[in-house]
């Protein structure tokens, strides 16, 4: 059967509990109460690689009136907030204050922070607390919760919460196995004192090149202004794959990067234009010591043009 007649028929169904009523909300309160779930955007072996017929990809904001959503639970969330009323809302709350999926957290916050603006907000913090504490494993459910995770880290910082600054460190320092960007994200908005540091650290000790590329994307706009940025910005231009000439695929991202630490516009890339003096100064001297190792070729050539528009009037706007 094709994917589109499956997503139809499942609409169709959805619907037809809207059709229902309020005599809905038992039953599915009853499966809500059972923990299970169906990952709909896991059957989709394409969806894993950002294509997919689904309403919904790893990455994509979570928001309220998707055709399918990814799971049934949030479809059934959709279905309750169709049908309206007292006793959908009693059963938002009740799902936000049991939930073992941290994707839900926010979904289920916006949902009811539209029925009754400001009532939940605590309950809302307490489940993304609760959820951020427990570990996720691997089976399919799971994706779905490691995904989730960094919903619940965006949300968090959007509202200025610190309170969930360890299990961050945790999600990034590869206590649980991985590196979860958002975390990252969430840990250099909360403290930022602290996490260009580790940052710094986790970079050193992982062997996740995935993970190492992500951290030189969050510490770029750092660079010149915090010493750990400076130190992975360096441990990544001076890394073993380096060819000096910058005529190898590896080098490409390192030209883009330095000619980035003058700002403008790189096609789809682009950096703010520094005016501060002292950053401006700091950049110069990052640049004149990693051009002590590229001595030709199209590396060289970035870093001494780059250098030139920092030296220019405080950088060529």
């Amino acid at each position: 059967e094709s994917r589109p007649r499956k997503i139809r028929a499942i609409v169709h169904l959805l619907e037809s509990l809207v059709d229902c009523g309020t005599n809905s909300l038992p039953a599915i309160r009853h499966f809500l109460s059972t923990g299970r779930d169906i990952p709909y955007l896991f059957d989709e072996p394409q969806a894993l690689s950002g294509i997919s017929v689904w309403s919904w990809r790893p990455g994509t904001e979570l928001r309220s009136g998707l055709v399918l959503p990814p799971t049934l639970r949030i479809s059934l969330v959709d279905v309750m907030r169709a049908i309206g009323g007292e006793g959908a809302e009693v059963s938002f709350a009740w799902m936000l204050s049991t939930t073992e999926y941290p994707f839900e957290v926010p979904y289920l916050a916006q949902v009811l922070e539209s029925i009754a603006p400001g009532r939940y907000n605590d309950l809302s913090l307490q489940a993304a607390r609760r959820v951020l504490s427990v570990q996720s494993g691997n089976s399919a459910g799971d994706r779905l919760k490691g995904l989730g995770v960094g919903y619940v880290f965006n949300w968090l910082k959007a509202r200025g919460d610190t309170s969930m600054v360890a299990q961050a460190i945790q999600a990034v320092d590869g206590t649980q196995g991985g590196f979860n960007t958002d975390a990252a994200r969430y840990l250099l908005a909360m403290d930022s004192a602290k996490a260009p540091e580790l940052l710094l650290q986790t970079y050193r000790k992982s062997s996740d090149l995935e993970a190492r590329n992500q951290i030189v994307k969050l510490m770029m706009g750092q660079v010149g202004l915090n010493a750990s940025a400076d130190e992975v910005f360096k441990d990544w231009f001076l890394a073993k794959d380096l060819d000096p000439s910058g005529g190898s695929l590896e080098a490409r991202p390192r030209e883009l990067a330095i000619r980035l630490l003058a700002g403008g516009n790189f096609g789809p890339f682009n950096a703010p234009i520094p005016s501060d003096p002292a950053l401006i100064e700091r950049r110069r001297q990052l640049l004149a010591e990693l051009g002590s190792h590229v001595s030709s070729g199209r590396l060289r050539q970035a870093i001494d043009e780059t250098l030139q528009r920092l030296s220019s009037s405080g950088a060529v706007r």
